[in-house]
């Protein structure tokens, strides 16, 4: 059975042959909008345009030796939802064979990152402000919008991606729920999406708020502190969840450095790694990670403690 979508070019199909050069290829029925069979050599490639539930055809092959054919089963689905992204941070260019310029001017400047894309676009509107292509909002307590200028803000919304996000504290370990020093261990019971493996739910002890070893519920795990703050209702919200590491990705700003992040927008980022909820394929001791020193992302054995930013979508 193959499964395609609409909208999204379909990797071509082909058929084994044995039976010597083909001379015409047909098919029955007729192929859906978009797809193309070749009458050479019976392969099938091409874009959909509508959705179609599973559906057998037969492909007939003729030569000088005969008829053969197969039979295939295929199913087009709805067009896969596009995400919108958000650009580097990248606003100043390089030189040959050296350094930096603080604006976008340099050798061969047309082929480099700040040329390109939303940080590059001077006409770009934005819903709020930001750094560069960044877009967001302040937000209260309660989730209701702030003006760029407050001085004290929950959570951040992303206007381009539709992210909304925790905002940390600068407070000290173990005094605030949302403290910029609090740590934890990567750990998650859902089995669907753990990699294999729950991790760590109380590896390092102390170090986090509310702590207390008779009480699973307060251990300084990923899972658990995700339910503390659904408990609480962050930002109104009773929906966070550990981002996974493209989410985090998307807005670490490139053009800065420790951290590598608009601090405009996300105060009290600490210049270490923070966790995703993405498990590391290969090993289902690992979890990946991203440090806000450089931006990068790396694999990080669960039992390490880590600092966390919940993400939510926004409704």
């Amino acid at each position: 059975a193959v499964n395609a979508a609409v909208n999204s070019a379909m990797p071509t199909i082909n058929f084994s042959n044995t039976g010597g050069a083909i001379d015409s290829c047909s098919i029955s029925p007729s192929l859906p909008a978009g797809l193309n069979l070749n009458t050479s050599n019976c392969s099938i490639s091409g874009t959909p345009t509508a959705t179609q539930s599973a559906t057998n055809y037969t492909v007939t092959a003729t030569n000088v030796a005969g008829v053969d054919g197969a039979t295939l089963n295929l199913t087009i689905e709805p067009a896969l939802p596009l995400q919108p992204l958000n650009d580097t941070g990248i606003e100043f260019g390089g030189n040959y064979s050296s350094g930096n310029n603080s604006t976008c001017i340099g050798e061969t400047i047309g082929e480099q990152d700040c040329s390109h894309g939303r940080d590059a676009n001077t006409s770009l509107v934005k819903v709020g402000a930001g750094v560069a292509g960044f877009d967001f909002t302040k937000l209260n307590s309660s989730g209701n919008t702030l003006p760029a200028g407050a001085s004290s803000w929950s959570c951040v919304k992303d206007n381009n991606t539709g992210l909304i996000w925790e905002v940390k504290t600068d407070t000290s370990q173990g005094n605030d729920l949302h403290s910029k020093n609090d740590e934890y261990n990567w750990y998650s019971t859902n089995s669907s999406n753990n990699g294999g493996a729950n991790g760590q739910d109380d590896d390092d002890g102390n170090i986090c708020t509310g702590y207390n070893s008779s009480n699973s519920s307060t251990y300084c795990n990923t899972q658990a502190f995700v339910a503390r703050v659904n408990a609480a209702g962050l930002c109104g919200a009773t929906d966070w969840r550990l981002p996974d590491i493209n989410e985090l990705l998307s807005i670490v700003d490139f053009g800065s450095y420790n951290p590598t992040i608009d601090t405009n927008y996300f105060p009290n980022t600490e210049a270490e790694f923070y966790w995703s909820s993405s498990p590391v394929n290969d090993t289902s001791d690992n979890a990946w990670s991203l440090t806000f020193i450089y931006g990068y992302d790396e694999s990080r054995e669960r039992n390490k403690k880590e600092s966390i930013r919940l993400v939510r979508d926004s409704q």
